[in-house]
């Protein structure tokens, strides 16, 4: 958080923040869309009582913990404050259909 507080609301508008949960990386684990849900408010409460409600509202906060076809559409369909998530190394390992 440190890292972004000498951006001003203008630049921050052009960025996306991208986390995935300590205890998910390199596990396979994902966090439920409640989990997920409660670090996106989180993050968006903090954006705001930093700049404004303005970025707060706007700000782009990607989800990258283990996301993959199983787990996608409860992550992102449940709750309005979760954005697209960002692709984890499983869904690369996807087989697409021939």
């Amino acid at each position: 958080a440190d890292g972004l507080g000498g951006l001003t609301a203008s630049e921050l508008r052009n960025m996306i923040i991208a986390y995935e949960p300590v205890w998910a990386i390199g596990t396979g684990r994902t966090a439920s869309p409640e989990q997920a849900q409660d670090v996106h408010a989180a993050i968006r409460a903090w954006v705001t009582s930093t700049w404004d409600a303005g970025v707060g509202r706007s700000m782009r906060i990607l989800y990258g913990g283990s996301v993959k076809p199983a787990n996608v559409a409860g992550i992102i369909s449940k709750y309005s404050g979760v954005c697209t998530p960002s692709c984890s190394a499983a869904t690369l390992r996807l087989k697409m259909p021939s």
